[in-house]
């Protein structure tokens, strides 16, 4: 069976639009659950969207356009059941893998972190992602 993609996913892609992906080659990519946290991540100068849904099916269509453009793509989702199942199934059909919660961090997802334990230590996550994944902004 063949998708072809005609873009109709994109309404539900929260964060897509303020990319600007066909302008720029995105250096470092991160899916995750919710616009919160496209929006902190976006306060450390990393591009993320929010898929709709940590259960959600993905296009396959969409997840190639998405590495079309991107040079690299990993996931951040709650750090619960739920959400390591998405980053589970994230990775054995797309082969995006998941960024492993470290254990300072005690919370549910990263703006939990960030409202619970600071911005520091948040910071901290934040350079080991791009220390991990060699982060330099284009």
């Amino acid at each position: 069976m063949s998708y072809v993609w005609d873009g109709s996913n994109l309404a539900d892609l929260q964060g897509y639009h303020q990319l600007k992906i066909k302008e720029q080659q995105i250096p470092l990519l991160i899916l995750t659950s919710s616009m919160k946290e496209v929006l902190l991540l976006k306060m450390y100068d990393i591009s993320a969207v929010a898929l709709h849904g940590e259960g959600a099916n993905y296009n396959p269509d969409l997840i190639r356009h998405l590495k079309k453009y991107c040079s690299q793509i990993v996931s951040l989702m709650d750090f619960d059941e739920a959400g390591f199942k998405a980053g589970q199934k994230l990775q054995e059909l797309y082969r995006i893998y998941p960024i492993d919660k470290p254990d300072y961090l005690q919370c549910k997802d990263i703006s939990d972190c960030y409202k619970s334990q600071g911005s520091e230590t948040i910071k901290q996550f934040i350079n080991e992602i791009k220390q991990k994944y060699d982060y330099t902004k284009l």
